[in-house]
């Protein structure tokens, strides 16, 4: 474990049916999924969303390590609506 200096890289077009785009690092992607990121997205707005999701994987990574943060908490979220053009990042 540890850092990696090679990113993870996906191409993925985007059509007219896709809603949004949720971009996170490893520290939100590894505490949560992608079902629940949608969940989360689709019962707030982009700012709220964006801010919930990053609270909570930083308290579940807390809760995993006994409070020592053993992966970086300073998880970064941008969420895309692509439908409305509206952009949100904590």
């Amino acid at each position: 474990s540890g850092l990696v200096a090679t990113p993870q890289l996906r191409m993925q077009l985007l059509s007219p049916a896709d809603e949004l785009l949720i971009l996170g690092c490893d520290g939100v992607w590894d505490v949560m999924d992608n079902d629940e990121a949608v969940t989360v997205v689709t019962s707030n707005s982009p700012s709220v969303t964006c801010k919930e999701i990053v609270e909570s994987c930083a308290k579940r990574w807390d809760s995993s390590c006994e409070g020592l943060r053993c992966c970086s908490t300073s998880s970064l979220c941008t969420l895309y609506q692509l439908s409305s053009r509206r952009c949100a990042c904590v």
